[in-house]
């Protein structure tokens, strides 16, 4: 501030703390889909994959083709939206939705994202992935070298399960369904003139629609128009044991 220069990545202070009732420690929270998955998850394969790392001793490229020839015939469940692609001349376009596989690799990560994610979390579930997580965070520095170890890494092992008990599982604060949206809104525009009317002119005939269906007499039509215009997330249906668990499915 008194010198007005950035200082390691610092450019001052954030517009937000003007704001009285914002809390600049919580009000930031380290996303599940861009901080560990697009982040943490991307960064293990990234590394052991890429040629720049050709020297190292986790450098396992001569070794592709059999990983991949494993995930390709990989046949997973319903709630992986993506069939598994190659890491050959891919992995740099995995979405995050790919990368929730290649969790299994990562023994520690594993466990403690499984933890976080669950619909019932016990005090003795937050110490538990408290304590692995961290360990994955020391273990990465000594297998991968401490200048690869991010932010995003540092988040994870270090401060997630504090954000968990605050504002509950991963899954109900992810950014999976705001990416959703954006890709909905993307949908609206046709044209690259006046692109913020023609969002509003879409949201203002779906509304008209939905409106309008419920004066139509025949049910074909009516139930035709109401499934193109609602805009409502899914809900998968989970049978486990005997026991039916209803979430919102975030892909």
């Amino acid at each position: 501030m008194e010198s007005g220069n950035v200082e390691k990545g610092i450019k001052g202070v954030s517009l937000l703390l003007g704001l009285a009732w914002f809390d600049m420690v919580y009000g930031m929270v380290p996303d599940y889909m861009h901080g560990l998955l697009l982040g943490v998850t991307k960064t293990n394969p990234s590394l052991m994959f890429s040629l720049s790392n050709s020297s190292k001793p986790y450098f396992v490229r001569k070794n592709i083709k059999s990983a991949d020839k494993i995930l390709t015939n990989m046949k997973p469940t319903d709630q992986i939206s993506r069939s598994p692609r190659k890491l050959e001349k891919n992995l740099h376009y995995f979405k995050a939705s790919e990368l929730q596989i290649y969790l299994q690799h990562l023994g520690l990560l594993v466990e403690g994202s499984y933890l976080l994610l669950s619909d019932k979390i016990t005090e003795h579930d937050l110490q538990r992935a408290d304590h692995i997580l961290s360990e994955f965070y020391r273990e990465f520095g000594n297998l991968y070298v401490t200048n690869n170890s991010t932010l995003n890494l540092h988040n994870v092992g270090c401060h997630l399960t504090t954000y968990v008990r605050k504002f509950e599982p991963l899954w109900a604060w992810s950014c999976f369904q705001f990416q959703d949206m954006n890709g909905s809104i993307l949908d609206s525009v046709h044209g690259t003139g006046d692109v913020c009317l023609q969002i509003m002119w879409m949201v203002q005939a779906q509304k008209r629609l939905s409106l309008d269906a419920s004066y139509i007499s025949k049910p074909v039509f009516k139930t035709f128009v109401e499934e193109m215009t609602d805009t409502s997330r899914k809900t998968v249906t989970v049978n486990i044991e005997l026991r039916t668990v209803y979430r919102k499915s975030s892909f």
